[in-house]
């Protein structure tokens, strides 16, 4: 927890919180959107919301930014917050060739 909120609080393009909310906030979206405006919307066809990143929800650009965080983290975090991620993308239905980083 300590190790999320030192990368949430160094990273400029996060802010404390970052990831609990993403990951809040795209359990619900994936369970409100169509998976079909989410995949238009990696395809850069549409955008989700407004397009301000923090005014409206952007499940594409917070699941980048999720990344980024994990990548951050040590081993064992890092395990568990891959493991909470990989339950947000089968709720989208993002296959591995979507987000292939992780």
């Amino acid at each position: 927890m300590a190790q999320t909120r030192r990368v949430e609080v160094l990273d400029p393009r996060l802010h404390p919180g970052f990831t609990r909310e993403a990951l809040c906030l795209g359990e619900w979206s994936a369970r409100s959107l169509s998976t079909w405006t989410v995949l238009d919307a990696l395809r850069g066809h549409t955008v989700i919301g407004c397009g301000v990143r923090g005014c409206c929800i952007d499940p594409v650009g917070d699941r980048e930014l999720l990344s980024v965080v994990v990548h951050a983290l040590r081993r064992p975090q890092a395990h568990e917050l891959r493991a909470r991620i990989k339950r947000l993308d089968d709720l989208y239905g993002f296959t591995d060739d979507v987000f292939p980083s992780m």
